[in-house]
């Protein structure tokens, strides 16, 4: 996170602020007003200050807020960098609840909900997202709700809206995989070999697109295609904890 750039301009809108309150109480003491007596003039600077210190007081309990959600906001990221789910998930909160119209702090909390597979939750906060994004939200938000009506079952609306991810940018493989295990889960094997195959031509090194086309293979009763995909893995440079995964995939299929 960019904390000295966040210091640097709320530092600046706070002796912005100093400076105008000073400035304008300055040209209040020294303002004249020929026509009204002394009285007149004593009332009338006494409205101008009353006025400027309203302002100044409204214009130091915005600063504050926004200062406190920002920093509610760069806790929350830390705790959630940190794998502090709950308080990611507190502090994001107090953010929002301070500055509802910033889109990062709600985007930040449904990535908390979510991990902590509070999906319902996090599909509700959908509507307001869509607001705070013009009407259309990005893709990374797109891919987190879409998960979240993966894990509820909703497989069918996962398949339309990763669709539409897919004609948005086809090199997002995130899409191809919510699309191609929600057409496993539904059974349509074919389907899914035609998404997770066209994912893996774009990306032939994903993890999760590879373990997710031989689990279908598997799934529709064909045991050789599925040892056939992770053998091809031995074609790529894969870390050390996928090929342990491809290895037990491999002991798993060929019982």
């Amino acid at each position: 996170m960019e904390v000295p750039h966040f210091i640097f301009w709320e530092g600046l809108k706070a002796v912005s602020l100093i400076f105008l309150a000073l400035f304008a109480a300055k040209i209040i003491i020294v303002m004249q007003f020929p026509r009204q007596g002394r009285r007149g003039k004593a009332l009338i600077k006494a409205a101008l200050v009353l006025a400027l210190a309203v302002t100044a007081g409204l214009g130091a309990r915005t600063l504050g807020y926004d200062t406190a959600a920002e920093l509610y906001y760069l806790a929350a990221f830390k705790d959630f960098q940190q794998e502090h789910i709950r308080l990611a998930y507190a502090n994001s909160l107090r953010a929002i609840r301070l500055r509802p119209a910033e889109l990062r702090y709600w985007q930040l909390l449904d990535r908390t909900k979510i991990e902590g597979r509070q999906f319902a939750s996090a599909l509700a906060d959908e509507p307001a997202l869509e607001i705070l994004s013009g009407g259309r939200l990005g893709l990374g938000d797109e891919a987190r709700f879409a998960t979240c009506r993966y894990f509820l079952g909703h497989y069918h609306q996962v398949i339309l809206m990763t669709q539409h991810m897919i004609q948005q940018s086809r090199f997002y493989p995130v899409a191809y995989i919510l699309q191609g295990m929600s057409y496993i889960a539904l059974k349509q094997y074919r389907a899914a070999e035609t998404t997770l195959v066209s994912m893996l031509g774009l990306f032939p090194t994903d993890v999760n697109g590879v373990a997710a086309l031989a689990h279908a293979y598997f799934l529709a009763g064909d045991t050789p295609s599925a040892l056939a995909v992770l053998d091809v893995t031995r074609k790529y440079a894969f870390p050390p904890l996928a090929r342990q995964r491809f290895d037990e995939l491999k002991a798993l299929y060929a019982q």
